[in-house]
């Protein structure tokens, strides 16, 4: 029954074939065995960074999913379910905006972690997204007329894609994963004739799902492939062309849907982008930002052999340092299958299209001129076109679908094609004979794991103890010296093009050609299955956030309302204390506030921006005061070595170090002096200089608005923090005379703060922190998050997505009391 059911009905013989595939290739997950979350210590510094990064079995930085993407979804969930939006996490930075990080603007995605929000949901999130992604590929490369063999064919191609397995547990990927459903939705609009008007409502309401994923940089160059698509599937076609400035207007209702869905996600990010900041301007970042254009060509061959390199090797590599440069992989089967494309002769106007672009994305992230000026235009120049990848493999999996299904009857010339392949490794081989040095820099990787993981050869020491001493050393001397490791991968990469090409060859005769589409198939997935990061690290759940001893230490004595917690190097990672309520200072934000980077400072400034990390031999050189306005009463490191610094005294001593600082300031507090700044840069430069003491004044941005009374200038007095919680805290003060309440988390324009009820004005305090006049006698302040325009977007945003779904699905019977109306008039 359930056989001729599927039969019968080609798009439960898609999702069957795609969710079984994806619980085949996960299945240590599945049954609970494994999970998708980091498999190494997270809150130590120990093994978190050790080149090459290897963390974990599945995927080359899961550390995003497991100390920013998991915590601060979990606290908007908490915090929801408390009866509170979720604006702002008080625990990251000095605060920050919580509900841009992780796509939570995405009412699927939102509604998902509201019922199943354990740290379990979050591995079948990533299983579910990537069903998906293969699923609307089925679906679009159905509705293009392909069979639903090659259909499948392309749907497992892309989502075993190697840029789906290099971001793995990254949010993001949900845009990769709509991708193909609006493209899906936009070619039965142009095939449908007037019934497929009714798509133009769901492809708004997929790209405003896209858009409030949050990841502007795969939301533009996503666009770039939409844009693209439209203008191509309309100018290619004569029919369609004589109609296109009304083609044209019905896109831009599209545009105008998603631009409503979008709203509240809008506003809140162009908030943060008036008064925020990203760095990636450093280091190897550059590489990323502006595409490959400094690589030199031998980085540039990898792409060849880059399927066949699993992920932990790829960055042990000299060339791939950053796990963002590791070149998305497509398996053999489906390289060759592009391949072969170019020479048959007649092909459809869409794979046209998808070569074309493939060109300019494989041009652009390469630096190649003709189309690198692209990167220089405004909005562009912030962008890392290595995310142009997803739709590159989308592109690579819909051209090999296409060869796959025209196999058995397609015209071409073998022994152009069988040239072709050929002068594949002979390329290699050129390179090798004429700059042998910078090959063999190239393409060994750096192992090494004798130094970097004395736990993974101690394993592998134990289960050879067994064989003869000779093997043994063989099975070592592999582990260690990468030149026998890439010897392996270059003849594994040529064996599976032999086996490629054959079946390739074999499916495009005419005996038995059945037989070998079938094989070519089940090949793709074979290398697909090889290629992912799988099961390395034994059949064990790792749950990463066992609370350690250290934790339980701070949740007592440095409870989020009261005082901060800085630590070194990458000991307890950013956002963590969303778990347990602790307020850490560093952010690991794509965009964060501003303010936080003009106030710390340059020990932090001067090293990795991405995480704000203070060197434990930075400590020292560190300004008291810095620690001391940030109000840091704990300093965690897991640093041997004593701190040069009578300031900081130990008070913890077991599984790491806490040191106490003896001279933070309270959490808020009163001071009788002010000082005045122009702008940031003057407050910082004032700041810290010599003289200014933040004990006993305050440096205020007030434009002259603020008057304190007398010339003395006593320390401070303690406020009393009467409530706290995300979007509301609640001071009582008490003095004798005027001064200016500081309270120690970012100024925010969307925080604004009431004085016995009253509306008064927040400034700027000491760069980074919240002031306000305080007059003498006992007072409440309080300050509220609010962001005025969020009902109303909410409401357009809802009200958007009911219309256009009502619009979609009564489409036909809505047109057709219209025309009868109109016919009745």
């Amino acid at each position: 029954m359930i056989r001729a059911f599927l039969k019968n009905n080609d798009y439960a013989f898609g999702l069957f074939g795609i969710g079984l595939a994806a619980l085949l290739f996960f299945l240590p997950v599945v049954l609970g065995f494994q999970s998708l979350l980091e498999a190494y210590p997270v809150l130590y510094n120990s093994h978190n960074f050790v080149s090459p990064q290897i963390k974990t079995p599945w995927v080359i930085d899961g550390a995003t999913l497991v100390r920013s993407t998991v915590p601060t979804t979990l606290l908007a969930v908490e915090l929801i379910k408390a009866g509170h939006l979720p604006f702002w996490s008080p625990y990251d930075g000095a605060g920050e905006p919580l509900l841009l990080g992780g796509g939570l603007y995405n009412p699927l995605r939102l509604l998902y972690f509201l019922v199943f929000s354990s740290a379990r949901a979050f591995d079948w999130s990533i299983i579910f997204r990537t069903i998906l992604a293969g699923f609307g590929m089925f679906l679009y490369l159905h509705a293009l007329g392909l069979k639903r063999r090659a259909a499948l064919f392309g749907g497992i191609a892309y989502m075993f894609s190697g840029y789906f397995f290099t971001y793995l547990t990254y949010w993001f990927l949900d845009i990769e994963a709509i991708t193909p459903f609006i493209l899906f939705a936009m070619e039965r609009y142009f095939r449908e004739g007037t019934r497929g008007v009714r798509y133009l409502f769901l492809i708004g309401i997929l790209a405003g799902l896209l858009t409030v994923t949050g990841q502007p940089q795969s939301v533009i160059l996503n666009g770039m492939l939409f844009g693209g698509y439209f203008l191509w599937r309309v100018f290619s076609d004569p029919e369609l062309r004589v109609r296109f400035q009304g083609h044209l207007l019905r896109i831009l209702l599209c545009v105008a849907i998603a631009g409503l869905i979008a709203l509240p996600y809008a506003i809140d990010l162009l908030t943060l982008l008036s008064q925020g900041l990203t760095i990636y301007d450093y280091g190897p970042f550059v590489a990323l930002k502006h595409g490959l254009e400094h690589a030199s060509p031998i980085y540039l061959l990898h792409l060849f052999v880059s399927p066949s390199t699993v992920l932990e090797v790829a960055i042990g590599g000299h060339l791939f340092n950053h796990s963002s440069n590791i070149v998305p992989y497509l398996a053999l089967t489906a390289l060759f299958l592009i391949f072969l494309g170019f020479f048959i002769k007649k092909k459809p106007k869409w794979v046209l299209f998808y070569y074309f672009f493939g060109a300019f994305a494989l041009l652009k992230i390469f630096g190649i001129p003709p189309v690198q000026w692209l990167g220089s235009l405004p909005i562009l120049n912030n962008i890392g076109w290595h995310k142009l990848y997803g739709p590159l493999a989308l592109a690579a999996a819909a051209i090999a679908a296409y060869v796959y299904d025209a196999l058995p009857a397609a015209s071409f010339n073998r022994k152009k094609f069988l040239i072709g392949c050929a002068a594949i490794p002979l390329l290699f081989i050129l390179v090798f004979l004429f700059a042998p040095p910078q090959f063999l820099t190239s393409y060994i990787p750096n192992l090494d794991f004798l130094n970097r993981r004395p736990e993974t050869i101690a394993a592998a020491v134990r289960a050879i103890a067994t064989l003869p001493l000779v093997f043994q050393r063989a099975v070592l001397l592999f582990i260690s010296d990468g030149r026998y490791f890439a010897i392996f991968l270059f003849a594994r990469a040529f064996l599976f093009a032999l086996v490629a090409i054959g079946l390739i060859l074999w499916a495009a005769g005419k005996s038995w050609a059945h037989k070998a589409h079938v094989l070519l198939f089940g090949f793709l997935i074979f290398e697909l299955f090889i290629y992912m990061p799988k099961v390395r690290d034994g059949f064990r759940y790792f749950d990463p956030y066992t609370e350690p001893p250290f934790v339980g230490f701070l949740k007592e004595k440095a409870p989020g309302s009261e005082v901060g917690v800085i630590s070194t190097d990458y000991t307890f990672p950013v956002s963590l204390g969303d778990l347990w309520g602790i307020r850490k200072f560093q952010t690991t934000s794509a965009i964060f506030p501003k303010r936080f980077w003009q106030f710390v400072p340059d020990t932090i400034r001067a090293n990795d921006h991405d995480y704000f990390k203070l060197k434990s031999e930075d400590v020292a050189k560190t300004p008291q005061k810095f620690f001391d306005a940030a109000n840091l009463k704990y300093l965690v490191t897991e640093a041997t070595s004593s701190f040069a610094n009578a300031n900081f005294s130990i008070v913890y001593n077991k599984d790491l170090k806490i040191y106490e600082n003896k001279t933070a300031l309270p959490r808020a507090y009163l001071v009788f002096k002010k000082e005045e700044a122009g702008s940031p840069e003057e407050a910082r430069g004032k700041f810290y200089s010599a003289s200014f003491n933040p004990a006993r004044a305050v440096i205020l941005e007030d434009k002259g608005a603020v008057s304190l009374s007398g010339t003395a200038s006593p320390r401070y007095a303690p406020a009393e923090i009467v409530s706290y919680g995300a979007d509301r805290v609640v001071i009582h003060t008490s003095s004798t005379r005027d001064a200016v309440l500081v309270l120690t988390d970012a100024y925010y324009s969307s925080w604004h703060a009431f004085l016995d009820g009253e509306r008064v004005p927040v400034y700027p305090a000491n760069v980074l922190f919240r002031g306000v006049y305080i007059p003498e006698g006992v007072h409440e302040i309080r300050f509220e998050y609010r962001n005025p325009l969020f009902p109303q977007s909410i409401f357009f945003s809802y009200g958007a997505i009911i219309l256009s779904l009502v619009l979609f699905f009564k489409y036909d019977r809505i047109a057709d009391i219209v025309k009868r109306r109109r016919h009745a008039q």
